[in-house]
């Protein structure tokens, strides 16, 4: 949230086109939530035996979001990846005439590949951030809303399951926020530093020819390259464990839910069956 929060500035330009594309992925996501009720519902007229002239309309809904995920998925790739792009020439921007402002001695201490490194490499992470993480988040809550809607109306009592899911993800995202901070934050320095030897052996390669320095030279990009290695897979072992943790909890929620449906499914069946046998009695 962080990270969003400092984009925001430049997000607001984008804005239309951001809301239009959070309109257009939830069409397009429609059919994660829609047709498992599909199913349940075409499930159910088959035990109850129905005419089949009672399918007809969940069919009709079924290739409804079916069919209008293709035309939502392109307004919505459109309208998001659009205002993504923008917002990455915008930040370009701004960094430019940032460095034009600052001091000719800080220009002058600090290498051109870090700048570079800044200006294309850093607006791409913050462009890979934004696409990576926008759909899974919306998913998250548009699957979240509709089976939660859903939920109310059909069987109250399993809406405990999905309020449980909220404080969990809360917790996880708390405390990734706490360990990748660093972890990032690291993993960049080690990249820049890296960028600034990489420059440094180009520009110097006359010079390093010239005296027999070719081993120093290598020594020193390696050097960098390992520590980018090490920050890279300590970052690598923090999403690991926050994925593996993310999964393992939500699956243990479903599984909750399902063996708590079995059991009442059976408890209200074994009570069914007990009172006819003292009905026939």
């Amino acid at each position: 949230m962080t990270s969003v929060r400092a984009l925001h500035p430049y997000l607001r330009p984008h804005r239309r086109r951001v809301t239009l594309a959070v309109a257009a992925f939830v069409v397009k996501d429609s059919p994660l939530w829609v047709l498992p009720i599909v199913t349940a519902e075409v499930i159910d007229l088959f035990i109850a035996r129905s005419e089949p002239t009672a399918l007809v309309p969940w069919a009709v809904l079924g290739a409804a979001v079916i069919a209008v995920n293709v035309a939502a998925n392109a307004v919505y790739v459109r309208a998001y990846f659009s205002a993504v792009r923008g917002l990455g020439a915008d930040l370009r921007r701004s960094l430019t005439q940032r460095l034009q402002t600052l001091s000719l001695s800080y220009h002058s201490r600090s290498a051109s590949a870090l700048t570079q490194t800044k200006l294309i490499r850093d607006v791409e992470n913050v462009e890979l951030m934004l696409r990576q993480s926008f759909g899974p988040i919306l998913t998250a809550a548009s699957v979240l809303i509709g089976a939660s809607a859903t939920m109310a109306v059909r069987a109250p009592v399993f809406l405990v399951f999905f309020a449980v899911t909220v404080p969990i993800a809360v917790l996880l995202i708390r405390w990734l926020r706490g360990r990748t901070f660093a972890a990032n934050e690291n993993f960049r320095r080690e990249v820049e530093h890296l960028s600034t030897r990489i420059s440094e052996m180009g520009s110097l390669m006359p010079v390093t020819r010239a005296h027999g320095l070719e081993a120093v030279a290598v020594e020193r990009v390696t050097t960098s390259a390992e520590h980018v290695r090490a920050a890279g897979f300590d970052l690598d072992r923090i999403n690991g464990r926050f994925g593996a943790m993310s999964w393992a909890s939500f699956q243990a929620l479903s599984l909750a839910c399902l063996f708590g449906a079995v059991l009442a499914a059976l408890d209200g069946y074994y009570r069914t069956m007990l009172r006819r046998g003292e009905e026939t009695r």
